[in-house]
């Protein structure tokens, strides 16, 4: 089982059908690709890595040779992440997100009501051997 199918299990026992990663140290752990802005989805069918511009081709050539999480779909974000984001998750039909705590609030502050997500997953739910531990609630 890879790391991304381990954050979905731990998504799935907390009774959401994916997990949002804002926070850029948990989306480098998980997708192998550091970038300042951007989102990873993780959802029964793997990862999906939203990135603007600046990282896309970039992001696109180390998948090309086998640099980044198997199961990586990257995405180029044209408009809202959020939007994407949200767009993503109504394709998938998924009701409940679990996203990185310390993200949450900004998520509240674009508007998305805190019923529609999952807090209180912490790094020891994932046993994903480093990257998350320590690093306060995910």
């Amino acid at each position: 089982m890879n790391k991304l199918q381990k954050v979905y299990e731990a998504a799935k026992e907390c009774g959401a059908g994916a997990f949002l990663f804002i926070d850029n140290i948990n989306r480098r752990y998980l997708s192998g690709f550091n970038s300042s802005a951007g989102a990873l989805v993780v959802d029964k069918d793997g990862g999906t890595l939203f990135l603007d511009f600046r990282y896309y081709e970039m992001a696109t050539i180390k998948q090309s040779k086998g640099l980044l999480a198997e199961g990586l779909e990257v995405v180029l974000q044209e408009g809202s992440l959020f939007g994407m984001v949200c767009d993503l998750l109504a394709k998938k039909d998924v009701k409940k997100i679990a996203v990185d705590g310390k993200k949450a609030e900004a998520l509240k502050e674009k508007g998305i009501d805190s019923r529609d997500f999952v807090l209180g997953v912490r790094p020891e739910h994932i046993e994903l051997g480093g990257g998350l531990n320590g690093t306060g609630d995910v």
